[in-house]
């Protein structure tokens, strides 16, 4: 529990340095998306919302009693898809032209509102500028400067345009669990949106309207060019028979033949109705079929046929039922007189209809059960259903008007066969009369059925039903400012987080004394920067003799004290090297100011710049770099002349001397290991500072003459991969590493709170290095002798 516990504060801890350390990078990406998102914002228009709710409900015929088929009005099973359908053909281009048509015929009115009918103009969208301007109210003052134009277009927008417009502004979606469809607008203007919202639930209804009295129309117009046909083909038999009657003297037919001649012209105007009325149901047949297959691709094809035995004997019989009362009909006209003949006629009538009322209740009934028992039951969508089974009853209209039509077609030739019995002197006559009467009953018989067609076309309704009319809106939808700022403001922090923990992880260079450890190696201590960018002219580097009780002073007494305690060797003199993996890591400053610390330890202690390339020890202790080093290992001049002493008691600094031509050399020659025995007997402890690892092979050379090895890594530069291969390479030559000094940490990180706690808050020390008493203490010592004055 306690290993979980310190392995999540590590976490934590570890994260909250990568935040620190990001700052700046969160800082600016959170001011630029949120200042992004506020431009974004402002230069967005309100936009408004209005919606109307229709229902769909099935459609009832005023004349006709609906269907109990369903037992309800409601659009039952597969309502989700008959609504799907339905809100495709609201969302449809033809919906949308009837919405522009209305738009654009109200445009007169609108045109001296420049700002009612946006979706009409045909001007282009206001420029950002503006509309930040406009949000912030500073729009007429940008039109008084002449930095924005003032938009007096009157323009109107192409019809495609509009289209399109109402398209993308208007939306349609199911209320679930009812048969009701939202239809809802959005516009800039509250209201436009309110009327393209209804504009579009009405388009909807006339279209609805429209599609519902289809198959009656197509009845209805095929009944009118008949009816229209048969009008002038009546005037002309009458003027053919006004012609006949007055060049051959004959004025009219003997009552036998006058008899015959009305029987055998109404047989055949009722043939003619019917063989019309079969032709327009058929149509409407087609019609109804069209529908159905717009619903249901497949189902017409796998409708069941009507022929059924039974129901032919009925529509046969009923058939000749009706010209049973044909007859009778006009046999009680031309026995008018006969009060007996006349009554047994009409009882004869009556009695027919009787008949044929059962047999209508049988039809009707063997009707339904072939609905029930047929192919109805094959989809479950409402809309399909309802017609399925109109289909039905109009197949089984057409079957009877077939078979009527048949029947007719007999009697007629039987009449006929009587009228070619007339005297000759009157059958031209009589043809003429048969005509003009056939043709007289055949257009009152049309006419009939056409002005049922009409009344029938103005009383159908459509199954859409306007519930709620769209209002117009008080406040917009949208943007939600103050959400839109939010989710900015979230979105700002979280991506500028995002960017600093994942520069962090990019990152490859060692950043913290746990960077070190996971890499295999032992920290000595970490040295705070000191100057400005952690960097100080060479003779101000020497910070334990400018600030002895500085926190860098501190770190160079804990890494002399670590060196020491590592080697152990009690009064034999400590030879070690420091070096680093590249250039310009602070090698040089550190084992300086690890040689003062020594030496104010009391230890006699020697510096030697060993790195021949780029020396710069002489520089730091203000020292002649001839002779030196070189000059020792060549020959010709003695070691004492080599040495420096320096302003620090115990430490001598032996310069690099001139810069050879083969450092390596000399460097690795006998001379220098001799030199190195010599010096030993001398002081107590030799540092010499080494070029880098890598870069040169000085440093390895050295290091076989040496106790250890002091590598020195700075954060922020020093890469992983330079830290990895300097260990590889002192590994490789049996060297032995001490550890790593991690140069130029910030203790003040958030990570290492402890360490800027002790060094800022527990010393405190003066410009000259003298170390102040504690504030706590000072302000305790102050109060008592406060008190004491006073006691």
């Amino acid at each position: 529990m306690t290993d979980s516990r310190e392995q999540f504060n590590q976490q934590f801890q570890e994260y909250l340095r990568i935040l620190y350390e990001g700052k700046w990078w969160i800082i600016v990406i959170f001011i630029v998306v949120v200042a992004s998102t506020w431009i974004y914002t402002l230069q967005q228009d309100d936009i408004y919302s209005s919606r109307t709710t229709i229902r769909l409900k099935r459609s009832l015929d005023i004349l006709n009693s609906p269907s109990t088929t369903f037992g309800s009005e409601g659009l039952g099973w597969g309502a989700e898809r008959i609504l799907n359908n339905e809100i495709r053909i609201i969302k449809s281009r033809t919906i949308a032209d009837k919405v522009a048509e209305k738009l654009l015929e109200r445009l007169p009115a609108e045109r001296t509102k420049q700002d009612t009918l946006p979706i009409l103009k045909a001007r282009s969208r206001p420029s950002t500028l503006r509309k930040i301007a406009r949000s912030l109210g500073l729009e007429p003052y940008g039109i008084q400067l002449g930095v924005m134009q003032l938009d007096t277009s009157t323009a109107v927008a192409s019809k495609e345009k509009i289209i399109g417009r109402i398209k993308a502004q208007m939306n349609a979606k199911p209320v679930e669990g009812l048969d009701f469809i939202a239809i809802s607008a959005e516009s800039t203007s509250p209201g436009e949106a309110a009327l393209i919202a209804n504009l579009t639930a009405e388009a909807y209804q006339e279209w609805n309207l429209e599609s519902s009295k289809r198959a009656v129309k197509t009845a209805r117009d095929y009944l009118e060019e008949q009816l229209t046909l048969k009008r002038d083909s009546l005037r002309e038999a009458e003027q053919e028979l006004t012609r006949f009657q007055q060049t051959a003297g004959i004025v009219s037919l003997d009552a036998e033949s006058q008899q015959l001649v009305s029987q055998l012209s109404g047989f055949e105007a009722q043939r003619d109705q019917k063989a019309i009325e079969l032709t327009a149901e058929r149509n409407t047949l087609n019609e109804l079929r069209r529908q159905l297959a717009a619903i249901e691709p497949t189902l017409p094809q796998s409708m069941t046929q009507t022929s059924d035995p039974i129901l032919l004997n009925l529509q046969t019989e009923k058939a000749q039922m009706e010209q049973k009362i044909t007859a009778a009909e006009i046999a009680r006209k031309n026995s008018r007189g006969n009060d007996e003949l006349e009554a047994y006629y009409q009882r004869l009538v009556e009695t027919t209809k009787a008949k044929i009322r059962d047999i209508d209740s049988k039809i009707k009934e063997r009707t339904s059960k072939m609905i029930k028992e047929g192919g109805i039951r094959q989809t479950s969508i409402a809309g399909a259903r309802e017609l399925y089974q109109k289909i039905i009853e109009k197949e089984i209209e057409i079957q009877g008007l077939q078979v009527t039509l048949d029947e007719l077609n007999k009697t007629v030739q039987e009449y006929s066969k009587k009228f070619e019995k007339i005297p000759q002197q009157s059958i031209r006559l009589a043809r003429l009369e048969r005509v003009r009467q056939g043709y007289s009953k055949l257009f009152e018989l049309l006419n009939d059925k056409y002005q049922e067609t009409l009344i029938n076309e103005q009383t159908t309704v459509g199954n859409v039903e306007i519930i709620d009319e769209a209002s117009v809106p008080g406040s917009p939808v949208r943007p939600n400012r103050p959400m839109n700022m939010l989710i900015g403001v979230i979105i700002g922090l979280g991506l500028g987080i995002a960017v600093a923990v994942g520069l962090n992880y990019l990152d490859n260079t060692i950043r913290t004394p746990e960077d070190v450890e996971k890499h295999g190696c032992t920290v000595l201590t970490f040295i705070p920067p000191i100057g400005s960018n952690g960097r100080l002219k060479r003779p101000e580097s020497l910070v334990t003799v400018v600030s002895a009780q500085s926190p860098a002073t501190e770190a160079y007494r804990t890494l002399r004290t670590s060196i020491e305690n590592l080697l152990n060797l009690e009064d034999e003199c400590a030879v070690v090297l420091v070096s680093s993996p590249a250039p310009k890591e602070g090698k040089s400053t550190i084992v300086a100011n690890v040689a003062v610390s020594s030496a104010q330890a009391g230890r006699k202690v020697l510096l030697i710049d060993a790195d021949m390339r780029r020396p710069v020890q002489h520089s730091i202790f203000e020292a002649e770099r001839e002779p030196g080093l070189s000059e020792c290992l060549v020959g010709g001049v003695k070691v004492n002349n080599c040495i420096r002493k320096t302003t620090i008691p115990g430490l001598h600094v032996m310069p690099s001397g001139s810069i050879p031509s083969h450092p390596a050399e000399l460097l690795g020659s006998v001379r220098m290991k001799k030199l190195l025995e010599v010096l030993k007997g001398y002081y107590d402890f030799i540092l010499l500072d080494a070029p880098p690892v890598i870069a040169m092979a000085d440093t390895l050379i050295i290091s076989r003459y040496t106790h250890g090895v002091v590598l020195v890594v700075s954060a922020d530069i020093t890469k992983y991969l330079g830290l990895d291969k300097a260990r590889e390479l002192l590994l490789q030559n049996e060297v032995k590493l001490l550890g790593v000094v991690v140069n130029r940490f910030n203790a003040n990180k958030m990570y290492y709170s402890y360490y800027r706690y002790y060094y800022q808050n527990y010393y405190y020390y003066s410009e000259n290095g003298s170390k102040r008493k504690r504030k706590r203490r000072e302000k305790i010592e102050t109060g008592s002798e406060s008190k004491g004055g006073t006691a």
